[in-house]
């Protein structure tokens, strides 16, 4: 799979952090036109956050997805299979790794960032921002990380020539 570039990572950053709040409800609808399910499952993952954590979390998706959008020629859209597929793997991999030894964790979180690097590194540096800005409970990280990821795999896998796509 092709890797999404640190400069479209940066350059993407810039072009949405310039968008006025019209702009960026513009863009809110066409991607839950474009990605229904996804975008579904986004806004539910962060339901449960307070209003200023849930819009970070909404505006790193729509960063991470013009990433793919700018990167790849096609971005298929998202089943709800894709996504509770996506979500659920992640779910028993974080499972797993509750109370393993250091050494294999650290093997796991290697994994996780060497599928799009650039687009962990940027999803981890924004939370990291935040958390110096203002604190972020485990739970909190927790719930926007694996909703932000859930979602980078899902685009990933609906970026790939010739993939299984759920009917």
């Amino acid at each position: 799979m092709t890797e999404i570039t640190m400069q479209v990572v940066d350059d993407t950053w810039k072009e949405f952090s310039s968008l006025d709040d019209l702009e960026a409800l513009d863009y809110i609808d066409m991607l839950g036109t474009r990605q229904p399910e996804l975008m579904g499952f986004v806004c539910v993952a962060l339901d449960d956050l307070d209003e200023e954590l849930a819009e970070l979390g909404m505006f790193v998706f729509l960063v991470v997805y013009r990433m793919f959008e700018v990167t790849f020629d096609e971005v298929r859209i998202a089943q709800e299979a894709d996504v509770a597929r996506s979500y659920d793997e992640l779910e028993a991999r974080l499972d797993l790794l509750e109370g393993a030894h250091e050494k294999f964790q650290l093997r796991s979180v290697q994994r996780e960032i060497a599928s799009q690097p650039a687009v962990i590194q940027y999803v981890m540096d924004a939370l990291m921002e935040q958390h110096d800005e203002a604190p972020l409970a485990d739970e909190e990280f927790g719930a926007i990380f694996i909703a932000l990821r859930t979602a980078i795999t899902v685009l990933a896998q609906m970026c790939e020539p010739g993939s299984q796509v759920s009917a």
